[in-house]
């Protein structure tokens, strides 16, 4: 059945994602990881990145700010998450 004609029949429900989702977690040791994660977006250090580690990440969606400790996650070529620890635990598992 096609996506339309399933959408029709079920215009709300839940789905689940089709792959494993890979995440990174940005640490002070990793920009260079965090900069091939995040590939083909541009992301750099802010001025206070030196000591807090602040990053910015221009996304489709809008420029967002992370941090040492935030969990980075991409879903396809168009969309990186940006989770705290604790958001990420509320959602995902590790696998």
């Amino acid at each position: 059945m096609d996506l339309e004609k399933e959408l029709n029949l079920h215009p709300k429900g839940v789905c689940h994602y089709k792959s494993d989702i890979p995440y990174l977690l940005y640490t002070k040791d990793n920009w260079r990881e965090i900069k091939e994660f995040c590939a083909p977006f541009p992301v750099e250090k802010t001025e206070k990145g030196a000591t807090d580690g602040r990053a910015i990440i221009d996304l489709p969606s809008g420029n967002e700010s992370f941090e040492f400790g935030m969990i980075l996650i991409k879903l396809g070529p168009k969309r990186i998450l940006l989770f705290n620890q604790t958001d990420f635990d509320d959602l995902f598992e590790i696998s």
